[in-house]
């Protein structure tokens, strides 16, 4: 097991993965952050910010590769649920009388 320094220069940097630990190294991290022997998120803090980052990464690469069908997907979007290719035909056919 890493030192308290180490483990704190993880926490620092948020490079410490829980998910790599077993539940009692877990619940000793714990307690040293409890007991201020470190400083920094829980384990399930640091779980649950991880789990949002990746599912923010996640969603901007499915809108690198499909910007489209990812706005459609929106929840607040007007045209949710449409497939791409109706939205684009209908965007055309929507323009096309006016070029």
């Amino acid at each position: 097991m890493a030192t308290i320094e180490q483990l704190q220069e993880q926490l620092d940097n948020r490079s410490l993965d829980p998910n790599t630990l077993s539940p009692k190294q877990r619940k000793i991290i714990d307690e040293l952050i409890r007991r201020k022997k470190l400083t920094g998120p829980t384990m399930s803090q640091l779980s649950e910010q991880r789990k949002e980052v990746a599912n923010q990464l996640a969603t901007e690469e499915e809108f690198r590769l499909d910007p489209i069908a990812s706005a459609l997907a929106a929840d607040d979007s007007f045209f949710k649920g449409r497939p791409t290719a109706v939205f684009a035909g209908d965007i055309t056919g929507s323009i096309g009388p006016y070029l």
